[in-house]
């Protein structure tokens, strides 16, 4: 009898040390699996952040994931300009697809030494013609003591039928002078001669100018829209501009009115 009890008990404490022994291998085997799935979150937070962009290298196409969406512009050329309190951001857009018509937009983030967002804004424009280059600015208040550092734009173009498709490129023009404000030696007055290349009256034409300083990057701009320009005519503007520093060179791209 003592023999059979001694072997009864040796075979329970066996069994006890092989359900142990599977009771740990199986904790083992689920402490791996959560190990790899927290290890694969980790990977899957650090890539689902917004990246940011280059503010050196042009930005292409919309925020789309489709392709055909992606290829119907991109930016070519942004920076801003800042005089005290106000900052112009711009960006030269191109039409990437083979007509015009399409809503642009463009959100302009800027930011402080710091990359931190201190104001964000956004323009709608429209495009005319296929290939046209395309100034898209506007005017931010960033109030008092801000400092912009960078700006990071982003582009979205939608084919929607929402503006006509004209058939006249309406040009692009180089400032026939740049001089600095007689009252305000911070600001900068760029004249341009703005010739209508179609035979009928050129209505509130829509006119983004960008301008760059002796270094060649984009420094600041303005914009105008005058009433009208005469059939085959031409006329005057001098819109005032917001940059930092003196600009070299200032390029006004005149749009059709929307």
């Amino acid at each position: 009898m003592d023999e059979l009890a001694g072997r009864s008990s040796l075979e329970r404490t066996r069994r006890s040390a092989r359900t142990r022994s599977a009771m740990v291998s199986k904790r083992r085997r689920l402490l791996v699996l959560a190990a790899a799935f927290a290890i694969s979150l980790t990977f899957a937070a650090c890539g689902s952040g917004g990246e940011d962009v280059d503010t050196g290298t042009p930005q292409s196409g919309s925020t789309s994931s489709d392709d055909k969406k992606r290829d119907l512009g991109q930016i070519v050329e942004f920076g801003y300009g800042q005089a005290g309190q106000y900052v112009w951001v711009t960006a030269l857009v191109k039409n990437l697809s083979d007509h015009g018509g399409q809503t642009v937009t463009v959100n302009f983030n800027l930011l402080d030494k710091s990359g931190k967002i201190v104001k964000s804004e956004s323009q709608v424009e429209s495009f005319d013609i296929a290939g046209q280059l395309r100034a898209v600015g506007t005017q931010v208040d960033v109030g008092q003591r801000i400092k912009v550092a960078s700006l990071q734009p982003t582009l979205l173009v939608e084919d929607e039928g929402t503006f006509e498709e004209t058939k006249t490129n309406l040009g692009t023009f180089k400032a026939d002078s740049i001089t600095v404000d007689p009252y305000d030696k911070t600001l900068w007055h760029a004249k341009f001669t703005i010739a209508n290349p179609t035979a009928g009256a050129l209505q509130s034409p829509r006119i983004g100018v960008i301008c760059k300083g002796a270094d060649g990057k984009v420094n600041g701009g303005g914009s105008d829209y005058p009433d009208l320009v005469p059939p085959s005519g031409q006329i005057v503007i001098d819109p005032n501009l917001i940059t930092t520093g003196k600009p070299a060179t200032c390029t006004a791209y005149v749009a059709a009115g929307m």
